[in-house]
């Protein structure tokens, strides 16, 4: 399942450590930075194995992860399936 947590201004995604990546407690597989909605702003688009879960509501699924400064970010209904023609990622170390 590919998953993209949308940037903000304010929000810099790139602070985001990708290897601590989460989402219903299964790790990223793969992650990057693209502007998947064409706002301007990076938006950090993950990939995770969904088999060892189940969504229980399309958009409440739960993602955490910390930040290169060690807060916590728990992000909720903030995440939108990725379009098919998203650019294919490669991974990241998160540094």
């Amino acid at each position: 399942m590919t998953l993209a947590l949308l940037g903000e201004e304010g929000l810099d995604l790139r602070k985001v450590e990708t290897g601590s990546m989460k989402l219903q407690h299964a790790p990223a597989s793969n992650a990057g930075w693209v502007d998947v909605n064409g706002d301007g702003q990076l938006d950090l688009v993950a990939t995770f194995d969904s088999s060892p879960f189940r969504l229980n509501q399309p958009g409440q699924v739960g993602l955490t992860a910390s930040l290169k400064n060690s807060q916590l970010l728990v992000a909720k209904r903030a995440m939108m399936a990725a379009p098919p023609n998203a650019p294919a990622l490669s991974p990241c170390s998160g540094k």
